[in-house]
């Protein structure tokens, strides 16, 4: 999972001002990437009868190229704050090819 530190780094920034809107824009495109691909962005760990005894990150959803795609998504909202930009473009060929549903 991405952090916000990870994702002030790439966007160059360094000031603490923006983070609450930084992380919004983290979360909504950490949920978007999981909806599109359809990789929940955590895991159940269950024991042996079933019980769910703690939550995990899903290593599946946790990957370079899922990351760098919600990099560009947050990059691009961040960069068009204000307008109604939903994403990066580009992920959505990431987000479509790593899909684990059909695309329609």
């Amino acid at each position: 999972m991405l952090t916000l530190l990870e994702v002030k780094q790439s966007l160059m920034i360094d000031f603490p001002d923006q983070d609450d809107y930084i992380t919004r824009l983290l979360n909504a495109a950490t949920a978007r990437a999981s909806t599109i691909t359809g990789i929940p962005i955590t895991i159940d760990v269950v024991d042996e009868l079933g019980n769910v005894i703690g939550t995990v990150q899903n290593p599946l959803f946790d990957t370079d190229e899922i990351n760098g795609a919600i990099l560009d998504d947050i990059a691009a909202m961040y960069q068009e704050r204000g307008e109604s930009v939903s994403g990066s473009t580009k992920s959505i060929y990431t987000y479509r090819r790593l899909s684990v549903k059909p695309a329609f």
